[in-house]
């Protein structure tokens, strides 16, 4: 649930996520020390996690108040760069026990050369709110657990109506790939979210073909920044953005329950230009 609240000389606009145990700062006007105060009295009592979307100028001010960074995505305020801020209420939320086997990960994929994926010429279809529940009986089968209720064809077309964008490709009258972009228009910016591929469709160039066009609809928009929050877990999407020239950006541990539960979660980004054409990194 998104709240507004009136602070002295601004406001603040917190998300709160019940599910996910955590609270987020999205955006803020006004002097850092009263939104702190203000985010701190806003805190519900099962709040494990806080996380705040910090400008530069502000990254000091929250860490002396006990925040520290996990997180980077350049350009994200409307070209300003951004910082994920965070402070743990609960000592168990704040251990990764999955630390090692990610950062393992990342390693081998920041080491790697680009791979120029084979891809399968497929069509690729913009979802209109008929294509609601065939995308959810795909979140179904790919995400046994997921942060939002990806699985309801209500939740789809609530988000549809908000302003995200979901593209898929399919087979039959199944959808066998999908991903999304939530765009955020006042910041110029868009989470590229909702990746998912069935098992029996892997290995095709999916996704990569479809994180392509998402950008070719997002440059058309006039969006500066493209960035992604995808699990830390997984070789095969994050080698995906790797592969298409976005950076990494930082690890937000223990984010939200997804797949085996509570797991890491690896931050990707892309600053894009007028004009510009999606490329993977040189060499």
């Amino acid at each position: 649930m998104r709240r507004e609240i009136k602070i002295d000389g601004g406001s603040i606009a917190i998300f709160e996520d019940q599910f996910n145990k955590r609270v987020r700062l999205d955006e803020y006007e006004g002097a850092a020390e009263e939104i702190i105060h203000c985010l701190k009295q806003s805190l519900p009592l099962w709040t494990e996690k806080v996380i705040a979307k910090v400008l530069q100028k502000d990254v000091r001010f929250f860490i002396s108040n006990g925040f520290t960074c996990e997180g980077f995505v350049a350009g994200y305020f409307s070209g300003e760069d951004m910082y994920f801020l965070v402070k743990y209420l609960s000592p168990n939320r704040a251990l990764s026990t999955s630390w090692e086997n990610g950062q393992k990960i990342l390693d081998d994929i920041l080491l790697s050369s680009v791979v120029k994926t084979e891809e399968t010429e497929v069509e690729i279809k913009i979802a209109t709110l008929e294509d609601a529940s065939l995308l959810a009986a795909l979140y179904t089968e790919v995400f046994p657990l997921y942060p939002s209720p990806l699985s309801e064809p209500e939740h789809i077309v609530n988000s549809m109506n908000k302003g995200t964008v979901f593209i898929y490709i399919s087979k039959g009258d199944e959808i066998i790939s999908a991903a999304s972009a939530e765009v955020n228009k006042k910041l110029k910016n868009a989470e590229l979210t909702d990746c998912a591929t069935l098992n029996q469709a892997r290995g095709n160039g999916y996704m990569q073909q479809l994180i392509k066009r998402l950008e070719l609809l997002l440059i058309e928009m006039n969006i500066m920044c493209v960035y992604t929050i995808c699990r830390s877990q997984s070789f095969g999407i994050n080698k995906a953005f790797y592969n298409l020239g976005y950076s990494f950006g930082g690890r937000l541990f223990n984010n939200c329950y997804i797949c085996s539960g509570l797991e890491d979660m690896n931050v990707w980004y892309k600053v894009m230009q007028a004009n510009q054409k999606p490329s993977n990194h040189a060499g």
